[in-house]
C-alpha cells in the first residue's frame, strides 16, 4: 500500500468522523448532560489513535500485509455502517454525550434490538480496524489497553442514567439484550454482569447479592 493511498484513507476516515460527530447533533433534541468529560476523552483517544497509526506507519519499516490491511478496511466499513444505523435509529435522541431528555423514549428498534450500545461497539471496531489498515500493531495494542477500560466506564455511567430515567423498563431491556455483542449470555455471567452495571458485587458462596 502506497503512502499516498494510506494518507487518502486516513483523510477519508477523518472526514467521516467529523460528519458523524457534528451532522446528526444539529438535529438532536437537547437535554440534560452527564459526565461531559467523557466526550472530551473520546476525542483525545481518537486523536491518539490516528496519530499513533500514522507515526507507526511511517517510522517503523515493516512489510505491509495487504490481507491485514484489507481486514482492517472491512472492519472500518462495517463500523461506519453500524454507527450510522445507530444514529439514524435514535434520530433526535442521538448525542455524542450522555444526554437524557425530559421526553426521552427508550429505543429498541434497529441495532438496539440486538445490542444495547451499538455506537460503543462501532467505536471499538474503529480502534481495531484503523491500526490494522497500517499494520500498526503497537498502536493497536496500546490503544486497546487505553480505550477498552474507558469504554466500559462510559458504558457504566450511561447505564446508570438510563436506569434512573426508565427504571424497570430498562432493567427488563438489559435482561433480554446484551450490551455490546449480539451473543446469548450464560445465566451466571448475566447475573454478574447486571450486578457490575448496578454497582454491586456477587458473593459466589451465597445466593443473595449485596449492594455496594
Amino acid at each position: 500500500m502506497s503512502s499516498v493511498l494510506f494518507l487518502f484513507i486516513i483523510g477519508a476516515i477523518l472526514v467521516q468522523r467529523a460528519l458523524e460527530s457534528f451532522l446528526p447533533n444539529s438535529k438532536r433534541l437537547r437535554g440534560l448532560k452527564f459526565a461531559e468529560w467523557t466526550g472530551i476523552a473520546f476525542s483525545i483517544t481518537f486523536s491518539l489513535l490516528i496519530l499513533g497509526t500514522v507515526v507507526e506507519y511511517f517510522l517503523i519499516s515493516r512489510p505491509i500485509s495487504l490481507w491485514v490491511s484489507g481486514m482492517g478496511m472491512g472492519i472500518v466499513v462495517l463500523r461506519i455502517w453500524l454507527k450510522w444505523w445507530a444514529m439514524l435509529t435514535l434520530g433526535k435522541y442521538w448525542s455524542v454525550q450522555i444526554e437524557i431528555r425530559e421526553s426521552h423514549q427508550l429505543i429498541k428498534d434497529g441495532p438496539y434490538r440486538y445490542i444495547r450500545h451499538p455506537a460503543y461497539l462501532s467505536n471499538l471496531m474503529a480502534y481495531l480496524g484503523i491500526p490494522l489498515i497500517a499494520n500498526a500493531y503497537y498502536t493497536l495494542i496500546g490503544m486497546l489497553i487505553l480505550y477498552v477500560p474507558f469504554n466500559l466506564m462510559r458504558l457504566y455511567l450511561e447505564e446508570k442514567e438510563l436506569i434512573k430515567k426508565f427504571g424497570e423498563e430498562y432493567e427488563d431491556y438489559r435482561k433480554s439484550v446484551p450490551a455490546l455483542f449480539p451473543i446469548k449470555r450464560q445465566s451466571g455471567f448475566s447475573r454478574r454482569n447486571r450486578l457490575f452495571f448496578q454497582g454491586g458485587y456477587c458473593n459466589e458462596n451465597k445466593t443473595n447479592f449485596t449492594k455496594k
